[in-house]
């Protein structure tokens, strides 16, 4: 039913949200989560994510430090919508 849909959605989201509470930058881990989150309409498996999220510090490692976790927050964020409650 449609209020069962609408229940899934908040808990992922809360889900989501969590991931970055915890982290320590949330602003920057939300986005990349966002990105991973959006990909998953692309990709069920979250290859893409893992991939997008990977080649984005690839960039980063051109002009400073890459950060494994940001790589880790995409891939999160595709995972995030995959849970089912």
């Amino acid at each position: 039913s449609i209020y069962i849909n609408q229940v899934n959605m908040r808990m992922r989201i809360l889900v989501l949200l969590s991931f970055f509470i915890l982290s320590g930058c949330a602003a920057d881990k939300f986005g990349h989560a966002v990105v991973g989150a959006g990909s998953h309409g692309f990709d069920d498996k979250c290859y893409l994510a893992l991939v997008l999220g990977v080649g984005k510090e690839l960039v980063d490692s051109r002009t400073h430090e890459p950060d494994v976790m940001d790589a880790a927050a995409t891939y999160l964020g595709c995972w995030a919508l995959k849970i089912e409650f």
